[in-house]
């Protein structure tokens, strides 16, 4: 028995393998993160959308604002005219930059205040009161230098947000409108109002006002996309201007086969309001003569007689405005922003 577990012994394999092909327990690949900002892809809002492309994770937000990176290509070169060399030399710069808040390395904005040497990444920013201007030469500010509103709340505990209905001390971040007596909100539900309302519709909620309140949002921090609004952007969201009316109006309707149906040609016709397109009737339900093309309903005619306009003046207004059929809007494509030279600046003097 002793010499058989002997023989075993000395069978056993005594080879080791080469340092280099050792296995290694091998680790998770972990999910991919900016190389800006080193931070997963996050709320779209915040960060901007998270784009993919040449072996690069980039939030949208982190690219524009970055504090030392040109753009130097067209809108359709590279990540909307940012180069992917120029890229990869600010991922160097950053990954030498401390940032102040969260003490970890990537860093890629830099406070533009001459005398702040505070670098940051942009989560982190947003999260401590930093603000990042989305216009001009796209300037990032530290909390203690970022522009500021001079605030008259009222009680505390009283004042509400207008636009998500609840009390203003839920939150502490706040942003004050410049008109209608100078409301204030919450920075996040503003936020939300401008990335769903966009350029075209973004105005005060109170009194519309557009230029000086997008002046002031902007100033703030405010991004406001520049495309359609998230509502005209959803599947089939003008299919409702390419159907026609086919709805017999009438006080009674006299076709036997009902208010929606109609025939092609005849007393049974579907013809339409000229004014409103929205209102019809058959022919022979608004007792109409058969050769007629042209009838008015009850609302539209009640108010042409109340604005004093003739037969003829709707007529001519008519063929002025032209009575064609809708079409679709172009489609309106963000433009990628443009830095001035200004900001592609060296760094601090350190």
């Amino acid at each position: 028995g002793r010499r058989e577990r002997r023989m075993k012994s000395r069978r056993r394999c005594r080879l080791t393998a080469p340092r280099e092909f050792v296995i290694t327990r091998l680790t998770p690949v972990s999910v991919s993160v900016c190389r800006l900002c080193r931070q997963e892809a996050g709320d779209p809002e915040k960060l901007g959308e998270f784009m993919q492309k040449d072996n690069l994770n980039l939030h949208y937000f982190c690219l524009i604002l970055s504090s030392g990176l040109p753009q130097r290509g067209e809108d359709d070169n590279g990540f909307h005219g940012f180069l992917p060399e120029d890229i990869k030399k600010e991922v160097t710069r950053a990954s030498k930059k401390i940032c102040f808040i969260c003490k970890k390395k990537g860093a890629a904005i830099f406070c533009q205040n001459e005398r702040c040497r505070r670098s940051f990444h942009l989560p982190c920013g947003r999260e401590r009161g930093c603000i990042s201007q989305f216009f001009g030469e796209y300037k990032s500010f530290c909390q203690k230098h970022s522009p500021a509103q001079v605030m008259q709340p009222g009680p505390l505990g009283v004042e509400d947000c207008i636009l998500c209905c609840e009390n203003l001390s839920v939150q502490t971040d706040l942003i004050q409108s410049p008109c209608c007596n100078h409301t204030i909100y919450h920075r996040n539900c503003m936020q939300q109002y401008a990335h769903s309302s966009a350029v075209h519709f973004f105005k005060c909620p109170q009194c519309n006002n557009r230029e000086e309140f997008h002046e002031e949002m902007l100033r703030m921090g405010i991004h406001i996309p520049d495309r359609d609004a998230s509502w005209e952007l959803e599947p089939g969201a003008f299919s409702g201007l390419y159907q026609q009316y086919q709805h017999c109006d009438s006080q009674i309707c006299l076709y036997d086969r009902g208010r929606n149906n109609f025939a092609d040609d005849g007393e049974w016709t579907l013809i339409l309001c000229n004014s409103c397109g929205s209102q019809g009737t058959h022919k022979a339900c608004s007792f109409l003569q058969s050769h007629c093309t042209e009838w008015e309903c009850g609302e539209c005619s009640a108010a042409n007689v109340a604005a004093g306009r003739t037969e003829s003046q709707i007529k001519r207004h008519h063929e002025e405005s032209g009575e064609t059929s809708h079409q679709e809007p172009p489609e309106d494509k963000p433009s990628s922003p443009k830095k001035s030279k200004n900001h592609e600046s060296t760094e601090h003097q350190e």
